[in-house]
């Protein structure tokens, strides 16, 4: 009794053994094809299942009456094909087999990288903020690699690099225009999608500046600006939808004249809708404020003093120039 079931042990570990041993030599016949490795990974699941349908197979055709003849008859002709030590052997050397090749594909195999990115739309002096640029397609230049088109993130990403390979340069695509980009660290910013910028507009003030009395103004030298000139002058911005008014005010078309002061009148200082902006400008020649726009709009008041020394008829209002630019 002892040596039957010791022979139906032997027996359902050939069965599995031999099952292993089929499954393991076709992985590694697969194992020498292209995609060997990725197909061994994604099918090593099956060896289990398929073990376990083959012992409940066997535990059907053993509780079965007609399938003891049958199952004699396999386990018979089974033992004499093959015995314990052989299947071990040979399950030992296909695994070995299969082992070794996938440990040289795995050391073959190339080390690859990822980069990522943002694409944007190029700044104007309309619009300075960074926007992101949708359907953009990122290329690596040096390679046939290219990334999907980005969404409304502006975001890219672009796999399967070599990691010892160098980048350079990256190309962004839009509507079959292309711009080359020098490579940044990761995760960088690229701005560089030209957008329609609006041009800006400039509107010129025509109200009638007003003579006022002079001894207001004051110079730092009074040897070289014998003669002054005050000027008022009071009008009303629309905000027509912008939030901001760039006022401007400069001399045109004559010589020997400065600009001795020029002030905001009308809002106050204190009520903080002004401030000035002199960058690239000469305070002798011009001045610039920026106005911030109620919805209605904003009523300004300002005063000019101009001096000179030997042409007062150049001291006339005619030769302020006033404009403003809505943004």
């Amino acid at each position: 009794m002892d040596d039957q079931k010791k022979g139906r042990t032997e027996t359902i570990i050939k069965i599995i053994g031999g099952v292993i041993t089929i499954v393991t030599s076709l992985t590694a016949f697969w194992n020498l094809s292209k995609s060997a490795f990725w197909w061994f990974v994604d099918h090593l699941w099956l060896v289990l299942p398929v073990a376990l349908v083959v012992f409940v197979c066997y535990w059907l055709v053993k509780k079965t009456t007609r399938g003891r003849g049958v199952w004699q008859s396999i386990t018979s002709r089974f033992k004499r094909v093959i015995d314990l030590r052989t299947l071990i052997v040979i399950l030992l050397a296909a695994n070995a087999f299969n082992a070794g090749v996938l440990a040289c594909q795995y050391w073959s195999r190339p080390k690859i990288k990822s980069i990522t990115g943002n694409i944007y739309y190029r700044p104007c002096e309309s619009n300075s903020g960074l926007d992101p640029a949708p359907d953009v397609r990122v290329f690596l230049s040096e390679r046939n690699l290219k990334s999907e088109p980005t969404g409304p993130d502006g975001k890219f990403s672009i796999s399967g690099i070599p990691t010892d390979f160098q980048i350079h340069q990256l190309t962004a695509q839009l509507g079959g225009l292309h711009y080359l980009m020098p490579y940044k660290a990761e995760g960088g910013d690229y701005a560089v999608i030209p957008r329609p910028c609006e041009r800006p507009i400039i509107w010129e003030v025509h109200t009638p500046w007003r003579t006022a009395p002079a001894d207001q103004c004051f110079s730092e030298n009074e040897e070289a600006t014998k003669t002054k000139r005050r000027y008022l002058l009071q009008t009303s911005i629309p905000a027509e939808g912008r939030h901001e008014a760039v006022l401007t005010v400069e001399l045109q078309d004559t010589i020997n004249v400065t600009i001795l002061s020029a002030f905001v009148l009308s809002p106050s200082e204190q009520s903080g809708r002004y401030r000035e902006a002199m960058e690239d400008l000469n305070e002798n020649t011009a001045h610039r404020w920026v106005f911030d726009l109620p919805i209605n709009g904003l009523t300004i008041e300002l005063e000019v003093c101009l001096g000179s020394n030997d042409n007062p008829a150049a001291l006339s209002e005619k030769h302020l120039h006033t404009y403003y630019e809505l943004r």
